[in-house]
C-alpha cells in the first residue's frame, strides 16, 4: 500500500513538473509575442495517424520486436493525434496515442496517464543557436522511428526494443555551426515513464548533418528508477549512396550495473538499407546482431540475429506495406519456448 502511495505521489510530481514546464514556456511565448508582434507569426500544425496490421507467425505469437496485435487477425495498431503550436521563439508540442502499439511503446504495463502520451514538451529559443526544451520527449537517439509512417520497416529493431524511450526532463541544444550541434539533458525518468525514486540520468548527443549524410554519437549516464547504473553509448549514421539508395547503421554499447553486481554490458549492431524501386514502391532491408552479455533484457550471454525485408507504397495520405522478418537466438527466448521465429505482416497507415 505504501509503495502504491509513493508511486502515485511520484507520478503526481512528474505530471506537475511537465505541466509547470509547459505553462512556463506558454507564458514566455505569449510575452515574446506581445513584445515583438510584428516579427511573430504563430503557426499551428495538427497531426492525425491511424494504422492497422494483419500478422502471421510460425510461433502463433509475436516476438518482442513485433506489434502486440492478435495473431492472424486484422488489428488496430494505434490512433494517434497531436498538435504543435509555435511562435517566433517558442512553442509547445503534444501527441497522444491509443491502441495496442501505444501500450506497447509507452504503457509499460501500467494504466497511468503517461501510457497514452507520445510527447508533451515546450521549447524556447534563448538565442538563434540555442534552444531549451522541457517536458516529455521522443527518444533523442537511435535510428528507429516509432511511427509506422516514418519507419520503412514496421517491426522494430532489438536496439529500439531495449533502448530508453521518451525521457522526461529538460534539454539544451546548441547549434555549433551549420553542420554540428550539441545537445545536453537531465532526465527524471528513462526506461520507465514515472520516477518513483527520484533518480536522475544525464545525457547528450553530438550530431553532424550535411546534405545526404548524418552521424550522431549519444550517451546516457546515471542511475535509473530501478536503481540500475547505466552508461549508454549509441552511434547512429546515415548516408545517401544515390537519389534512390540510403544506407544507415546503429551501434550500441551499453554497460550497466545492478545493485551488488559487477559491471556488465549488452551490445548491438544494425544495418539499414532503403531503395526506391520506382515512383510507386520502396524497398527496405534491416540486419541485426545483439549480444546480451550481462542479462539486460534476456538471460546472460544471449545472442540474437535477425533480418527484415519490407516493401511499401504511398498512395496519397495512405501507406500500404508488407514485411517478412526472421529472428534466431542461441536460447529459447521467443513465444512458446522457441529459439527462432519467422513472421510476416501486411498493413496500412494514414497520416493527415
Amino acid at each position: 500500500m505504501n509503495a502504491q502511495r509513493n508511486f502515485s505521489f511520484s507520478l503526481t510530481q512528474e505530471l506537475l513538473r511537465v505541466a509547470c514546464c509547459l505553462l512556463i514556456f506558454w507564458t514566455t511565448a505569449k510575452l515574446a509575442g506581445q513584445t515583438n508582434e510584428a516579427d511573430t507569426i504563430p503557426q499551428t500544425q495538427f497531426f492525425l495517424s491511424l494504422d492497422g496490421y494483419l500478422n502471421y507467425a510460425n510461433t502463433k505469437a509475436t516476438s518482442l520486436t513485433s506489434m502486440t496485435i492478435d495473431h492472424d487477425q486484422l488489428s488496430l495498431g494505434w490512433l494517434s493525434a497531436g498538435v504543435n503550436h509555435s511562435w517566433e521563439r517558442a512553442g509547445v508540442s503534444a501527441k497522444l496515442a491509443f491502441g495496442p502499439r501505444a501500450q506497447q511503446f509507452y504503457g509499460a504495463g501500467n494504466s497511468s496517464v503517461f501510457s497514452n502520451v507520445r510527447e508533451a514538451f515546450g521549447y524556447f529559443d534563448l538565442a538563434p543557436n540555442i534552444q531549451v526544451r522541457a517536458g516529455l520527449f521522443p527518444a533523442f537517439y537511435g535510428y528507429e522511428a516509432d511511427d509506422p509512417f516514418d519507419n520503412p520497416v514496421y517491426s522494430n529493431s532489438w536496439a529500439y526494443t531495449l533502448a530508453p524511450a521518451c525521457p522526461a526532463g529538460i534539454e539544451v541544444e546548441i547549434a555549433l555551426n551549420e553542420a554540428w550541434s550539441l545537445m545536453l539533458g537531465r532526465y527524471n525518468a528513462v526506461f520507465l515513464r514515472a520516477n518513483p525514486n527520484q533518480q536522475s540520468v544525464y545525457g547528450g548527443a553530438l550530431r553532424y548533418t550535411q546534405e545526404g549524410r548524418s552521424i550522431a554519437l549519444s550517451t546516457l549516464i546515471g542511475t535509473t528508477t530501478t536503481e540500475q547504473k547505466v552508461f549508454v553509448l549509441d552511434l547512429t549514421a546515415q548516408y545517401e549512396l544515390s537519389q534512390q539508395m540510403v544506407v544507415g547503421t546503429e551501434l550500441i554499447y551499453h554497460p550497466f550495473q545492478n545493485n551488488g553486481d559487477d559491471w556488465t554490458y549488452y551490445s548491438s549492431a544494425g544495418l539499414y538499407l532503403t531503395y526506391q524501386l520506382n515512383e510507386d514502391y520502396n524497398l527496405a532491408l534491416r540486419g541485426e546482431l545483439l549480444n546480451d552479455e550481462g542479462g539486460f533484457g534476456f538471460a546472460p550471454q544471449t545472442n540474437i540475429a535477425g533480418g527484415t525485408v519490407a516493401v511499401s507504397r504511398i498512395i496519397g495520405a495512405m501507406k500500404v506495406f508488407a514485411e517478412v522478418r526472421y529472428d534466431g537466438s542461441n536460447r529459447l527466448i521467443f513465444p512458446n519456448g522457441n529459439d527462432q521465429t519467422l513472421a510476416a505482416l501486411i498493413g496500412f497507415g494514414y497520416l493527415l
